[in-house]
Order: structure tokens, then C-alpha cells, then sequence
């Protein structure tokens, strides 16, 4: 949906789009390779636009960190174009919408971190466990370690549990964390 939008807002301006940047982590984690990607295509001159869904994809670490990293891509000659924010974002008032959006997203990730910690106090008040779910059930976990004492590797041993590659990895993890 997004880099549909994408596309069509800068189809809509006569630009096309020649490369996508998706972090897979959070906005709000320090190391983004995705966003050092883009930086160091503006600072060789070689990023003329740089085309968001939202202000907010870009940086969740809050309204200055947003700020100074439009300020930098814009530094280099990169211009920073938002899809869904419908605002004009150069020159003075740019940067002050930037900073509302910045500070709006800080706000939002403040308020459901909030509401996360509330709903783990509730639930552990009422002494249910927060959190996933142990994977499979409890025959399909015991048939994962009964395999894998075979010597099976954990990818066979997995499939023929019936399990998820992933799911058998956070079981043998859980495993090897028990005293």
C-alpha cells in the first residue's frame, strides 16, 4: 500500500522511483542500515528526493532527531517529500510541521509503551502471564526434543513436529534456559 502511494505521488510529479529503503527494525532503534544507506547516497549527491508514507516512518526517536535528519538530507541537496502528511515541508513552516509531526510521533510511541506496561501490570495482577504463548503444544514440544536427541537437525526435526522453523528455534532457546 505504501510504496504504492509512493509511487503514484511521484508519478504524479513526471519522477520516477529508482530504489526502496525499508528498515526492518523499529523507527526508533539507533542502527539503521536502511537510513545510513540514504545518507550516504545524498551525501554523494547522488539522492534528489527521498519520498516517505509519513514523516513519522522515518525517525520515531522523537522531534529533533527527525528534524536534524531532514535538516541533513537537505544539506546534501536531498529533498524530503511526504506522501500522506499533505503538508509543504521546506523553508520555516516546513520545519515546524516537521517538528509537530516529530513530537506527535514521540508522543504516540510514549503513549502506547504506557498502555503496554499497563496491560502487562493488569494481566500479572490477575496473575495470567503476559506475553506469547508457548509455541505448539505440549506433544508437539516434547516431539521436538525427543528428535533432536536423535540427532536430527533442528530444520527436519521442526517439520516433522509439525512446527514452525522459527517456533522450534524459541522452544530450544526455552529449553536451554531452564536450570
Amino acid at each position: 500500500m505504501q510504496r504504492e502511494a509512493i509511487t503514484r505521488a511521484a508519478a504524479a510529479r513526471g519522477e520516477t522511483v529508482d530504489a526502496w529503503f525499508a528498515e526492518v527494525r523499529s523507527g526508533k532503534a539507533s542502527l539503521r542500515p536502511q537510513l545510513d544507506a540514504v545518507r550516504d547516497l545524498a551525501r554523494a549527491g547522488e539522492l534528489a528526493a527521498l519520498w516517505v508514507f509519513k514523516l513519522n516512518r522515518l525517525t520515531r526517536r522523537g522531534a529533533v532527531d527527525l528534524l536534524a535528519t531532514v535538516h541533513e538530507l537537505r544539506h546534501y541537496g536531498c529533498e524530503v517529500r511526504s506522501v500522506a502528511d499533505h503538508f509543504a515541508l521546506h523553508g520555516p513552516m516546513g520545519d515546524v510541521v516537521i517538528a509537530v509531526i516529530g513530537a506527535m510521533a514521540e508522543w504516540e510511541l510514549e503513549t502506547q509503551r504506557d498502555l503496554r506496561d499497563a496491560a502487562r501490570a493488569a494481566a500479572e495482577a490477575r496473575g495470567r502471564k503476559w506475553g506469547r504463548p508457548p509455541a505448539g503444544t505440549p506433544d508437539q514440544r516434547a516431539e521436538l526434543r525427543q528428535l533432536l536427541e536423535r540427532g536430527l537437525t533442528l530444520r527436519k526435526a521442526a517439520k516433522q513436529a509439525g512446527l514452525s522453523y522459527g517456533s522450534a528455534q524459541r522452544i530450544k532457546a526455552s529449553d536451554s534456559q531452564e536450570p
